[in-house]
């Protein structure tokens, strides 16, 4: 077996004394080289060096054969005790969700399955780049700066929550950085390995193991803590803390035992942005989106990662990122102050004994009064374009407000609202989906008047559209082959309600640019 040099990856023969290639001391490698060095794993990937290390496994540096090229790659490979038959079921389970996850601020699963010792591994996108958490170290990180990665991060959490997946163990550490020629630094979310789906709850849960409360001291949400069940708050919770952290330059408390950890999260309020030089000038808006995300009950945090984007970011900023505002929204203003009092969290002394016990702490929490939500209109309307004789006699025509799961797209979020001469470009095989809020579907009239309005502006493109029903249910596929701008009748094939449409690129070569997707209001 080769020995490698961790210095410059040269590999060297078994009994060198000193790299051929830079010349370096082996004998430190040679007594802490691991069986997996040198070898390929699964006939694909050949282990270089390790990159990182943690709790649940190691992180290896491999090539991998392309044609004439070597890609590098990410191999994590878990401990033997995570690698039983029923934690197997889980793991595998759990990647077949964030392999689906395709967000350029995600890092992209290539492969996952078990080495011959029946460890399980994961095979990932390399990131050459620095953690933010090394970022930081530097000090406060310009607005501008934090701004791109909080849309960047947010947007990869927006994909991941809404299929279900929460990440539980988001920190600087889990956020690389790589260089973009042509954006500089590119925010990327790693380490979904103990990540659990939303509607999973109870000691089968996640492949961690049974009764074990998962995630790093200083990020950890209060429910987390209290080995309460999570949910995307709970992501929310430690994204803030990442965001506090960003801003100021330290994190929100200075515990260093995972016991004054739990301590600090669950009675202490965080300090206010006036402690801090860097954001004395900080506007109400950011200041009060941080606050209400680092509410210690669930029930009165930010809902959701979109919300917060919203609130810290503003709309504007937003469709700049092709992220579209939630129908949520907080009042400009809300009235947050670290002043206010605080309610403290009864966490029961087993669980503070079990944080001791297990070497983790909790993520800190501010409880303040939220303010009553503003709803958004759902719909903008809009005088519906001509149609000739079989138009519907309507008044409006309502447009799509929110959008995901984009592939091969750019400016998706031109896609929403009233026809405007801007257009998603959706290049070919690409898709676009946009979708009513989680509590709306369009009830169709039953009549012969189409349903659907695409607003294609380029009509030498085919493209297809698919009208989804419900959540996880059927999907009824309609208008391939269609040239040009169309409207459809969805009743016609047997569906009374739909909150979906997907409209995807069928042609090889050229790119569609669809300028608005509408629904004819049934009067």
């Amino acid at each position: 077996m080769a020995l490698v040099c961790s210095a410059c990856s040269y590999q060297n023969p078994d009994h060198a004394r000193f790299c051929s290639g830079c010349g370096a001391d082996l004998s430190q490698v040679r007594a802490e080289r691991d069986p997996l060095f040198g070898t390929l794993v699964e006939g694909r990937y050949l282990v270089k060096r390790v990159i990182g290390e943690g709790g649940m496994g190691k992180v290896y540096f491999a090539e991998q054969q392309m044609g004439t090229v070597m890609r590098p790659v990410a191999l994590k490979v878990l401990r033997g005790e995570l690698s039983d038959g029923r934690t197997r079921a889980r793991f595998y389970r759990e990647c077949e969700l964030v392999v689906q996850l395709n967000h350029p601020s995600t890092i992209r699963f290539y492969d996952f399955g078990s080495l011959t010792d029946g460890r399980l591994y994961i095979a990932m996108e390399f990131i050459d780049g620095r953690t933010l958490s090394k970022a930081i170290e530097g000090g406060p990180l310009p607005i501008a700066t934090v701004e791109r990665i909080v849309g960047q991060v947010g947007g990869a959490l927006v994909e991941a929550h809404r299929r279900g997946i929460v990440h539980r163990d988001l920190k600087p550490d889990n956020i690389l950085l790589a260089q973009n020629l042509d954006e500089g630094e590119f925010a990327k979310v790693l380490d979904f390995g103990i990540a659990k789906r939303a509607d999973e709850q109870g000691e089968n849960a996640d492949i961690t193991g049974e009764g074990l409360i998962v995630g790093t001291p200083a990020y950890m949400s209060p429910e987390q803590l209290e080995a309460r069940p999570v949910d995307e708050r709970s992501d929310v919770y430690a994204f803030a803390l990442i965001v506090f952290e960003m801003l100021t330059g330290r994190r929100i408390y200075d515990a260093k035992t995972p016991l004054e950890w739990a301590t600090s999260h669950i009675t202490k309020p965080p300090p206010s942005f006036d402690d801090f030089a860097a954001t004395r000038a900080l506007s109400v808006q950011k200041r009060n989106a941080v606050y209400r995300a680092l509410t210690k009950v669930a029930a009165d945090r930010t809902p959701s990662i979109r919300v917060f984007l919203e609130e810290f970011l503003g709309g504007e900023r937003m469709q700049s990122l092709a992220i579209t505002p939630s129908v949520e929204r907080a009042p400009v203003e809300p009235q947050f102050h670290p002043n206010h009092t605080l309610p403290t969290s009864r966490a029961p002394l087993f669980v503070l004994g079990a944080i001791l016990a297990l070497g983790l702490g909790a993520a800190a929490a501010y409880l303040a009064t939220r303010p009553s939500l503003q709803t958004a209109p759902i719909i903008a309307d809009a005088g519906i374009p001509d149609a000739g004789a079989d138009a519907p006699v309507v008044p409006t025509e309502a447009f799509f407000r929110m959008v995901t799961g984009t592939d091969r797209t750019t400016n998706a979020a031109f896609a929403l609202g009233p026809p405007d001469g801007q257009c998603a470009e959706v290049g070919p095989g690409g898709k676009i989906l946009l979708e009513l809020p989680d509590s709306e579907v369009v009830q169709t009239d039953g009549g012969p008047a189409p349903d659907l309005h695409i607003i294609v502006r380029d009509d030498s493109v085919s493209y297809r559209v698919d009208v989804l029903v419900r959540r996880n249910e059927d999907q009824t596929r309609v208008g391939a082959d269609v040239v040009g701008s169309m409207r459809i009748d969805v009743d016609q094939f047997e569906r009374e309600t739909f909150r979906y449409v997907r409209v995807k690129n069928t042609n090889r070569r050229g790119t569609i640019c669809v300028d608005a997707v509408g629904y004819f209001l049934v009067p």
